[in-house]
């Protein structure tokens, strides 16, 4: 039989009050661990069992020192402070994801022929410009596509560095939606080129090649990508561009209504508005590399997968000697450039994607100047070291 609970309150105090002093300090000080312990184990199974995922809505404030430029995807290259803003009001074909580090599908899929030399795109369904409305829709085309590329091909284009990318490339309309892209030669690397983002035909009608960064689309831009371009304005300490989100069918999902780049000319401008800033991109560093942030900011360090290369020029009859090539690169001490620069990784190779194991090229000026005195590169001391030599003999 159950006793009743007036019954077990009354022998609960009978207990109590037959214990000593130091075992009712024991007996609380155990009470207080089991409920500690209990939040402890609820908290950890609520943690466990729930996934956080962000809520839709809010607004991201970015500060950057810089100028703006014409917003245009065919000259983002050459600005590094357009580069965030490009990429989330235009879209690609294809688009790169930092997450799995590969080129995947954005505005269009892909079929790459057998021998690797014909890579067919074609829009996905309802793929939108972000001027069209329900009552004048504005869908990307072919012949978008078709505009964007064909006009870097054109002599003038004025990003020949872009231009470079898409040299010997032959751009054809398979229909409405479908373009093809046929090379000389097989690259397995061309895919990246297909991430640079699409612009409307319609909007550069009658425009010289050498004066596309002179439109008004340049300021009023329209691409087809997550967010639109909702205002540029000029005040007495920034450009300020307001981004609002472009509601679109594709992944991955974008959740801030709104993202504000505001862009400085220098360092010490930016930090006067730094109340209103919720983000700073690429804050400087101190002699020791330690970025200079405020307090209330945390830095986070990442690697751009990009990166500054010196090409040897093989048109020079000099630097057609592989012995000479050899004795540069060894007798190059690239740890030393990267503590100048307070900068930290090295890229032996234009290949990202090659294992740092394999790099044999480090620094070693014993080998460099083996390489160096054995090539057909006259200098100096080689010349001195064998006359002595000569005489030796």
């Amino acid at each position: 039989m159950l006793e009743a609970p007036r019954s077990i309150f009354r022998r609960v105090l009978h207990i109590l009050a037959g214990m000593t002093r130091v075992e009712r300090w024991i007996l609380a000080v155990l009470l207080l661990i089991a409920v500690v312990s209990g939040f402890a184990l609820v908290r950890k199974f609520k943690n466990d069992s729930s996934l956080l995922v962000p809520t839709t809505g809010g607004t991201y404030i970015e500060g950057s020192v810089g100028s703006l430029q014409p917003l245009l995807p065919w000259f983002n290259v050459q600005n590094d402070v357009n580069r965030d803003i490009l990429s989330l009001v235009f879209a690609g074909l294809l688009r790169y994801d930092p997450i799995s580090k590969k080129i995947e599908e954005d505005l269009a899929s892909m079929q790459v022929s057998g021998d690797g030399k014909v890579y067919t795109l074609r829009l996905k369904d309802d793929v939108m410009w972000q001027d069209s409305t329900a009552d004048a829709p504005h869908p990307v085309t072919a012949d978008d596509v078709i505009f964007t590329f064909e006009t870097i091909q054109t002599a003038g284009f004025p990003n020949p560095l872009l231009q470079q990318n898409f040299r010997g490339v032959a751009i054809t309309k398979v229909d409405d939606r479908t373009v093809s892209f046929t090379l000389d030669t097989p690259y397995s690397f061309f895919p990246s080129n297909l991430t640079l983002g699409l612009v409307p035909k319609a909007s550069f009608e009658g425009i010289p090649i050498d004066r596309l960064d002179q439109a008004e689309f340049a300021y009023k831009p329209v691409g087809a990508g997550p967010y639109k371009v909702k205002s540029i304005i000029q005040t007495e300490l920034s450009s300020e561009v307001t981004l609002e989100r472009f509601e679109r069918a594709l992944p991955p999902p974008y959740r801030l209504d709104r993202v504000v780049f505001r862009i400085f000319s220098d360092y010490t401008t930016l930090l006067s508005d730094l109340s209103s800033l919720q983000g700073i991109r690429l804050a400087p560093r101190n002699t020791t590399g330690t970025p200079l942030l405020p307090k209330r900011f945390v830095a986070s360090s990442y690697t751009l997968p990009q990166y500054v290369a010196l090409f040897f020029n093989l048109s020079r009859d000099k630097l057609q000697d592989g012995k000479l090539r050899l004795g540069l690169q060894l007798g190059t001490d690239k740890q030393a450039l990267l503590r100048a620069i307070h900068e930290t990784v090295a890229v032996d190779t234009p290949l990202l994607e090659t294992d740092t194991s394999d790099w044999r090229l480090q620094y070693d000026p014993a080998a460099a100047q083996g390489a160096l005195f054995v090539s057909r590169w006259s200098l100096p001391e080689k010349t001195r070291l064998q006359h002595l030599l000569e005489m030796r003999d």
